[in-house]
């Protein structure tokens, strides 16, 4: 998409790329019985590559990529990265993101009613078995590396 929006004079595009661990997006799809662990896995490396592609189609200076596992860890941290990306003033993030008047579209977390905690998604560890994580690094985990992610 952003090939397309950057020829718009009515947009003043930024592209950000949050991406998690192979091991975290497959796990996320296969508990929501989108696919099996290779499928997803397959899906992970299209989408997050074509996503890093967007960085040619802004300047430099115009696209930041982030690690989800990073943004757990110290979301304000990242919260305060962003901001400066785009030029805005940063917000804290309180520590119940559901006690302010806001939602998330789109995250399911809206709707469990409990506490608003951002935290890093070991899922993986109970969705995913040996034989999926072998199929996983097969498919997906050169490009897992070319992300940073230390695994396989």
């Amino acid at each position: 998409r952003p090939f397309f929006l950057r020829r718009s004079e009515l947009l003043d595009l930024y592209v950000i790329h949050v991406v998690k661990d192979v091991r975290q997006g497959v796990a996320s799809s296969v508990k929501r019985d989108r696919g099996s662990a290779s499928q997803m896995a397959k899906s992970w490396k299209r989408g997050n590559i074509a996503a890093s592609r967007a960085a040619k189609a802004v300047p430099a200076n115009r696209f930041l990529q982030i690690n989800y596992h990073e943004f757990a860890a110290e979301p304000q941290k990242t919260v305060d990265q962003v901001s400066a990306f785009v030029g805005v003033n940063s917000a804290p993030i309180p520590d119940d993101f559901f006690v302010p008047e806001h939602h998330i579209i789109g995250n399911r977390m809206r709707l469990k009613g409990e506490g608003g905690v951002i935290r890093n998604d070991e899922a993986w560890r109970t969705y995913l078995g040996p034989e999926d994580l072998e199929s996983i690094s097969k498919i997906a985990g050169s490009t897992n590396r070319s992300f940073g992610f230390d695994w396989p």
